[in-house]
């Protein structure tokens, strides 16, 4: 049976196993680009980040605490880093060429998506987010493409939970708004699901 990210993460922190951080980053390494493509609205700024989140992962790796998921642990990382590109960079939206490589990027989603409905509208919804600030980008993304708990959220922002569920279905309707702009009216938005309880990963 294969080891969990969470194992694998605790192997390479308690031992300095190369081999399991190898195997992290390829299992991570495509979602992680896409992610960070969506997040930055910059293809090349993606790839970049990309490689900052894997060095400070393989810096600081000794300090994982295995009380938290391998993801949540890796998404402070992320938060970090973009958080750092973002106070050197003014806010972007998608250029015409990034959204046409997005569409052909690998998906960051992990599983069975609990998302808005795409069905012939996935470039009005990409431009839609890319209309939005960068953290409210990554707030939609962290929930929407990674299939977040609001806890885990939480504990990446660093945000209160009650908080990040307002935001978050602010930012809905602000989508939904964005793309009645664009004559779209027939998408059915995102619908909470009751379970919402982190994974162990």
């Amino acid at each position: 049976m294969s080891q969990t990210d969470r194992q694998l993460m605790e192997v390479f922190a308690r031992d300095g196993d190369r081999a399991a951080y190898e195997e992290l980053v390829r299992r991570w390494d495509a979602r992680l680009v896409a992610f960070l493509m969506k997040a930055s609205g910059n293809f090349e700024a993606a790839r970049d980040l990309r490689q900052e989140v894997f060095l400070r992962i393989y810096k600081y790796g000794s300090t994982y605490d295995p009380a938290f998921a391998f993801t949540t642990w890796m998404f402070r990382i992320v938060n970090n880093v973009l958080a750092t590109w973002r106070q050197r960079e003014a806010r972007r939206t998608f250029a015409p060429w990034d959204a046409d490589r997005l569409a052909q990027a690998p998906d960051s989603a992990r599983g069975p998506r609990e998302r808005a409905e795409l069905k012939g509208v996935g470039r009005e919804i990409r431009d839609a987010i890319a209309r939005l600030e960068a953290a409210e980008r990554e707030l939609i993304l962290l929930r929407l493409d990674l299939e977040l708990s609001y806890k885990e959220i939480s504990d990446i922002l660093g945000e209160p939970e009650t908080t990040l569920k307002s935001r978050f279905y602010a930012l809905m309707r602000r989508l939904k708004e964005l793309l009645a702009e664009s004559g779209i009216t027939s998408v059915e938005m995102y619908r909470e699901q009751q379970s919402t309880a982190p994974r162990t990963v």
